[in-house]
């Protein structure tokens, strides 16, 4: 991680859990009928980040980390267009485990950690722990919601996010890729 902190103090980074194409609660953290599937919530998130972090990388390093083989996250990222997140992944790591980032049954989860650098050791700051904490009836975890421009915007409206809609990865035939121009 030291090559991360090119030219700044601190570096958040997010890991990404392996998802479930099914928009549901019960079951968007663990896939394991199709191991590998695409983290559609964990991608709508990205989709909106990835727009910002060049205003982002004017104060911190930032970095997506997913337990995918970096080429795999690569392709995916690829898809969606995105130019700008520093894609890493932490396959043969304990990085997810250490970081409260994998649940000892393995299962993924995400989770937001801030690290800085003083006097050139990296320490660990902060974390969006509140995944750890139970949840009330009804809701879904809002540990990374902070951070996350879709839910920043329909939390303030009347009907807020709603308990019955999720992010897709493409809306009734419409594929979200669109060439960015000079592609």
């Amino acid at each position: 991680m030291p090559d991360f902190f090119p030219t700044f103090k601190r570096v958040r980074l997010l890991a990404l859990r392996k998802g479930s194409g099914d928009h549901g609660r019960a079951d968007v953290h663990r896939d394991e009928e199709e191991p590998g599937k695409v983290n559609t919530l964990g991608t709508s998130m990205m989709d909106g980040l990835d727009g910002e972090l060049p205003h982002i990388a004017r104060r911190i390093s930032f970095a997506a980390a997913a337990k995918a083989p970096v080429e795999r996250f690569g392709a995916h990222a690829h898809t969606r267009c995105w130019r700008n997140l520093r894609l890493l992944s932490s396959a043969g790591t304990t990085y997810n485990r250490d970081y409260q980032a994998e649940a000892s049954d393995a299962e993924q989860r995400p989770m937001a950690t801030v690290f800085t650098r003083r006097d050139g050791t990296i320490r660990h700051f902060w974390s969006s722990e509140l995944i750890l904490a139970p949840m009330e009836p009804g809701q879904s975890p809002r540990h990374v919601d902070f951070m996350w421009p879709l839910w920043a915007v329909l939390d303030r409206t009347p009907g807020g996010r709603g308990d019955d809609w999720y992010p897709r990865l493409a809306y009734d035939g419409q594929d979200h890729r669109v060439d960015p121009p000079g592609r």
